[in-house]
């Protein structure tokens, strides 16, 4: 008896797939390929999208007032898993200042101090309005 007797026949397909000439055409080898190719590709473009330009032309500015909202959790739990007793919890979300500024095609949010904020008016480059250098 060998040892490719003793295999499933899904599995010998799966190895011959993997192995061999075919391999190259395999739908695994495929998947592969284009998971090398893909992956880093939409980790760049993740990462470019979220950032904001260190500099540029300041085109929007939004203060966002401090404010606190009420998040509830579970503190009790009954013999089927269910829910009995709720505790408030009182989360506190911080006074913020954010300037928009356009730096060639990006165009991104940055967060700046409340006198960087006053200092720089819409039309301005940042961070030369606020007095800083980049």
């Amino acid at each position: 008896m060998t040892s490719h007797s003793l295999r499933p026949a899904h599995m010998m397909r799966l190895h011959q797939m993997t192995s061999g000439r075919d391999a190259r055409r395999s739908p695994l080898r495929l998947l592969q390929r284009v998971t090398h190719v893909v992956a880093p590709l939409a980790v760049v473009v993740l990462a470019t999208a979220c950032t904001a330009p260190e500099k540029g032309q300041v085109i929007a500015k939004q203060h966002h007032p401090a404010y606190s909202w009420v998040q509830t959790t579970c503190t009790a739990y009954n013999k089927h898993g269910m829910c009995t007793t709720y505790a408030p919890i009182t989360q506190q979300e911080p006074e913020r200042w954010v300037l928009t500024l356009r730096s060639g095609d990006v165009v991104g949010d940055r967060p700046v101090t409340r006198e960087a904020f006053q200092l720089c008016r819409r039309g301005e480059m940042y961070p030369a309005c606020a007095g800083k250098t980049p």
